[in-house]
């Protein structure tokens, strides 16, 4: 028997689940559904920029509900997520994704100053999310 992928696991979720699960997030409630719709968009949008199986982006950011939907999102397209801590400078950040061999980097809308240079130094694009 063959499991499903973790992004085929989350469309499973959604359509079993409907409205109910998903991620609390103070008083906001993201649904199994709404993850899967935002997941998917964002492997669109990584997809049309060339990212795909094999690809390494980095993830730079905080606990909050982007982080699932990027890693889902990134795991997607069947790229490799390398996580980047948000307490990183920029110089820091900059060494792990060349390291990494990163093509690219999504950070959340918070840590985008930093992700933006990082990624700069690094040479690879930042896309905020």
């Amino acid at each position: 028997m063959l499991l499903p992928t973790v992004p085929d696991f989350l469309q499973l979720q959604a359509a079993r689940r409907g409205a109910a699960g998903g991620i609390v997030w103070g008083e906001r409630r993201l649904t199994f559904g709404e993850l899967a719709d935002a997941a998917r968009a964002l492997a669109t949008k990584l997809a049309g920029r060339g990212l795909g199986s094999g690809s390494r982006i980095g993830i730079l950011c905080g606990n909050v509900p982007a982080m699932p939907t990027m890693l889902y999102g990134v795991w997607g397209i069947g790229a490799t997520a390398v996580p980047i801590s948000t307490r990183a400078p920029a110089a820091e950040a900059a060494a792990l994704l060349a390291h990494a061999g990163a093509a690219a980097l999504l950070c959340d809308v918070r840590h985008a100053p930093l992700g933006q240079e990082a990624a700069r130094t690094a040479g690879i694009a930042a896309l905020a999310c």
